[in-house]
């Protein structure tokens, strides 16, 4: 089953191109949810021809900044809102123990890259 999310992020950015070749993700972030060792961070897109959300990343969260990166080199294009060329990219930590107002997770950078 899924667990209701701890953090999660919603980025939204436009792109330059209506149809990229290419279009890369860059994530630095860490957390500080505890247990961390059952924290999982996501990444997902928005496809816009499907109208759903795609995972494309999945792994356990890290205490300390770690660098996630993601290409996507197959029709590009789904990831980019026709006419809008709007781009929407879903962060979220989940798993772990409630968070308090001390805890949660930090984005250090976030970049889209489109070719």
């Amino acid at each position: 089953s899924r667990r209701a999310p701890k953090v999660q992020v919603e980025l939204t950015g436009t792109s330059p191109l209506s149809q990229p070749a290419q279009l890369s993700l860059r994530l630095e972030a860490q957390s500080d949810i505890s247990p961390l060792s059952k924290v999982s961070q996501r990444i997902e897109m928005f496809n816009f021809v499907t109208q759903q959300w795609v995972q494309v990343d999945q792994r356990l969260a890290t205490a300390v900044d770690s660098v996630v990166s993601y290409s996507v080199t197959s029709n590009a294009g789904r990831f980019v809102e026709p006419g809008t060329r709007r781009m929407r990219t879903r962060l979220t930590w989940f798993g772990g123990s409630q968070v308090g107002r001390s805890r949660g997770s930090k984005i250090d950078q976030y970049r889209w890259s489109v070719r």
